[in-house]
């Protein structure tokens, strides 16, 4: 018998959205180390699936000026800003579900609560070119 906690289960929603990331775009390896050089980029976006009762991790998505898609979980006691350098940052409380759908074109935005238009032009950016040139 292991003693010690049990893991979470994981969010189905949450599981399918890094599977999609995992195919749509590159993963930006997460360094918080203090003084580390973080990468300047573009445009950047945390979703913070608070929502879903399995306590998914935070994900950063983030476009480098070159237009390629970058993405990380955001280790614990970690803000996204400790991750990227962005010109532009937005980001939103949300569900897995909802930032699913969103990727998929089903949602208007990840769950932003009141989006201003900045908001929702570096969220429907990230998305789009996540999406390609089908979209």
């Amino acid at each position: 018998m292991r003693w010690g906690r049990r893991p979470a289960p994981e969010d189905p929603d949450a599981v399918a959205v890094e599977a999609f990331l995992d195919a749509a775009a590159t993963r930006l390896e997460a360094r918080t180390v203090r003084g580390a050089e973080r990468p300047s980029v573009q445009d950047a976006l945390w979703l913070c699936p608070c929502y879903s009762d399995e306590d998914p991790p935070v994900l950063l998505l983030c476009t480098t000026e070159q237009g390629e898609v970058l993405w990380s979980r955001v280790p614990i006691r970690s803000s996204a800003l400790d991750l990227v350098a962005a010109r532009r940052f937005t980001g939103a409380h949300t569900h897995p579900e909802q930032v699913l759908d969103w990727l998929h074109g089903r949602a208007d935005d990840p769950g932003f609560d009141a989006p201003d238009a900045e908001d929702l032009e570096i969220a429907n950016g990230l998305r789009d070119r996540l999406a390609g040139p089908a979209r």
